[in-house]
């Protein structure tokens, strides 16, 4: 079942950067794609897959264990920072507004897909932690 959480995309918008609303849904489907590939590559079988942001999530068989969950967990925000390092990443910004939501930025693809793989790698860590 694939699932659109209407309120993380808006989360994620706003704390990733409202100027480009755009490059958030389209970073968004691009985490939970290479999730749900991670998942079909490792033969595990998935439940759910919901497009959220930074708070997307895909499901998989409980039965599989933790490291199939780890590596489905983690491939998201890997291949965005991927993504961001192959556009160019953040040699064209300066440092003071690589946080700044508001700013109007010179790789705007680079720096939202790098903030993305950020702001999703904790997200991710905090469901590990709570995850028992």
């Amino acid at each position: 079942m694939i699932a659109l959480d209407l309120i993380g995309l808006v989360l994620s918008w706003l704390f990733l950067g409202p100027r480009y609303p755009g490059y958030i849904i389209l970073l968004s489907i691009f985490q939970e794609t290479s999730r749900f590939l991670l998942a079909l590559a490792l033969k595990t079988g998935v439940l759910n897959l919901t497009i959220g942001g930074i708070f997307g999530v895909t499901t998989i068989h409980q039965d599989m264990g933790s490291f199939p969950f780890l590596l489905i967990l983690y491939s998201g925000p890997f291949c965005c920072y991927l993504l961001s390092r192959y556009r160019g990443g953040l040699q064209r910004e300066e440092g003071a507004i690589l946080f700044h939501p508001l700013a109007v930025l010179a790789n705007p693809v680079g720096v939202l897909a790098w903030r993305f793989s950020l702001f999703s790698a904790l997200v991710s860590t905090w469901r590990l932690l709570t995850w028992a």
